[in-house]
């Protein structure tokens, strides 16, 4: 509860100094500085709570985690595949034009990715658990597809549909925490493939793009000749 001068420490003044008012105020004059600095103290966790905090005091949470808001995120130039990009939207790329700029986070999806760091933290080294760390970094329209081959090696393809209005990140911040080590969720000695579909947008038949190619497997994230799209690897660790 907050401190209360009045109730915590001007009440117990006893009798024979209370119809003096001075003694009172140079009571209230002492106390009220460490009044303060008690309220003050008792609510501080809340600024610095993952679940609270903003602006720079989720920065600090965030320099505690491991991960500042900033992303290295691919510039969106004139596309038409991109939706807000195409003619008389989008700018053309010049020759001299960077590929990539640097992106700060705005509180909410910054927040949101703290919170799959500190999944990430607490993973146990299994496919499943790897699953829920990504599905709840991509939110609900992007997911990976994890494939372990058994030679220490394995590979993690993105998959999904182009950002709407629903989904935590832009199409580019979504890109630039795959190809970026944001969530490391690699086995010790393993070596890591990140895959994606040749094109446009990530892998995924709900965003009108087949599956990935595979052998032996059919769904609607896998399938064979004439089903499958060839995908493109994104960086190796």
């Amino acid at each position: 509860m907050p401190v209360d001068i009045q109730t915590n420490y001007l009440s117990k003044i006893t009798w024979e100094h209370r119809d003096k008012p001075k003694y009172e105020a140079t009571i209230r004059a002492s106390v009220q500085p460490i009044a303060e600095i008690t309220e003050f103290l008792r609510v501080l966790y809340e600024q610095f709570d993952l679940d609270t905090a903003i602006g720079v005091q989720l920065d600090a949470v965030g320099v505690r985690i491991g991960r500042d808001r900033y992303l290295d995120t691919p510039l969106e130039y004139f596309s038409v595949a991109v939706a807000g990009l195409g003619i008389n939207e989008g700018l053309l790329k010049g020759p001299n034009d960077p590929t990539y700029g640097q992106q700060a986070l705005p509180d909410e999806p910054y927040r949101h990715l703290l919170y799959a760091v500190v999944m990430a933290n607490n993973w146990n080294g299994s496919i499943p658990t790897a699953y829920d760390c990504y599905d709840f970094l991509f939110g609900p329209n992007n997911s990976v597809l994890i494939q372990d081959y058994g030679n220490m090696s394995m590979a993690i393809v993105l998959y999904g549909i182009a950002p709407s209005a629903s989904t935590i990140y832009t199409y580019g911040q979504t890109i630039a925490l795959f190809t970026t080590d944001h969530l490391n969720l690699k086995p010790a000695g393993v070596k890591l493939y990140f895959l994606m579909r040749e094109g446009d947008f990530p892998l995924g038949i709900d965003d009108g793009g087949p599956p990935a190619f595979g052998i032996g497997i059919t769904n609607n994230k896998i399938g064979g000749i004439e089903q499958g799209h060839l995908l493109k690897t994104i960086r190796v660790e």
